[in-house]
């Protein structure tokens, strides 16, 4: 895994949305309809298809961007243990990292996790008390 700086993904208007692939070892990039200016609507698309890595239940409270810094509120089902591994929980984080700040790269260049409305020091065994950049796993 490897750390990349916000770049465009396409020239399209709609959202390349990240998924976990089925054995769970990487992420994959997919085609939506959703377009890419819509934060809440590209992090609900992302849940919906990585039924795998996070809890299917989990809501979208809120997105708030300040300062190119995506603030992404989530129900507490986000945090379920039993999508936390460290493999999951790395997984479900850079898919929606990734969804957000490589199609929108001049708006969002880093995002942080709340869970019903505190920032989260870790998700899993992974630590979000920083800003988190986009990932690809190769």
């Amino acid at each position: 895994m490897f750390l990349i700086g916000c770049s465009e993904t396409a020239n399209s208007k709609y959202a390349r949305i990240y998924v976990c692939n089925q054995t769970s070892s990487k992420l994959i990039e997919e085609e939506s309809n959703v377009d890419k200016d819509d934060f809440n609507k590209i992090i609900s698309e992302t849940i919906k298809r990585n039924t795998n890595c996070i809890n299917k239940n989990t809501k979208v409270l809120d997105v708030e961007v300040t300062d190119k810094v995506a603030y992404i509120n989530l129900s507490e089902e986000f945090n379920d243990p039993n999508t936390n591994s460290s493999t999951a929980a790395i997984y479900k984080i850079n898919s929606i990292v990734n969804g957000l700040c490589l199609n929108n790269p001049t708006q969002i260049e880093g995002v942080r996790f709340l869970i019903e409305d505190e920032i989260q020091e870790a998700i899993g065994p992974v630590s979000t008390d920083v800003l988190l950049s986009p990932t690809i796993d190769q």
